[in-house]
């Protein structure tokens, strides 16, 4: 197989594996995608009865989803033109034309497509929505912060940074696995010392734990 890009033999090796499925891992900026976009053109060439659309190429942003397809593309355009093999060249030039329509998605996109595809399956109607529970969240705390805004010591700090401060919290105790009730007074947190802040901490996390609960009795009336 000629390509345009020198691959070292660690890659070589995951481009040509007869194993399926192979798992690669790397460090960021170690070429994962150049190894994943040769694999695949390893596997149009050598197996002739695959075309792109048998393929789903999953990423986790949609700037990698474009910025495949583009290299993909390109490189498919490269192989077409230095390939010796007509049957092969052939096959290659129809893939060039397929690479716009192919199967190449964030792993979100690719679970909705499933599921408006085959949700009936499981109950789920095709035509079901998403929904942003995280903007939820946010319009959940900015209302509990408007409720208690009056309270001197919330009146001194912006709203946008209350905002944000609550909206870290949260997530801090999700990776921690702090359960969204009164153990999310257990968050703790880096401010100075004075007592500005000795009286804004535990109001702020009182502000916390109750935002998390509205949040979370949303979740379950949502999900039922």
């Amino acid at each position: 197989m000629k390509t345009p890009h020198k691959l070292n033999k660690t890659q070589q090796k995951a481009v040509k594996s007869k194993r399926n499925p192979i798992v690669l891992q790397a460090g960021a900026g170690s070429g994962k995608t150049r190894v994943l976009i040769e694999r695949e053109l390893h596997i149009l060439q050598t197996e002739l009865a695959v075309d792109l659309s048998n393929m789903v190429t999953i990423t986790f942003t949609n700037k990698a989803t474009d910025e495949i397809a583009q290299r993909l593309q390109k490189a498919l355009l490269y192989l077409c033109k230095h390939s010796k093999n007509n049957q092969v060249r052939e096959k290659l030039q129809r893939q060039v034309h397929l690479c716009e329509a192919a199967p190449i998605s964030t792993i979100h996109e690719f679970c909705i497509t499933l599921l408006r595809q085959h949700g009936t399956a499981i109950g789920i109607p095709h035509n079901f929505s998403v929904r942003n529970f995280k903007l939820q969240l946010r319009n959940i705390i900015t209302e509990h912060i408007l409720n208690r805004i009056d309270e001197h010591v919330f009146a001194e700090i912006p709203q946008h940074v209350l905002l944000k401060m609550v909206e870290t919290l949260l997530d801090d105790a999700a990776i921690r696995g702090i359960s969204l009730d009164d153990n999310l007074l257990q968050v703790t947190f880096d401010t100075p010392s004075n007592n500005f802040y000795n009286q804004f901490k535990p109001l702020l996390l009182e502000l916390c734990v109750k935002a998390a609960q509205d949040f979370y009795a949303l979740k379950k009336q949502k999900m039922l």
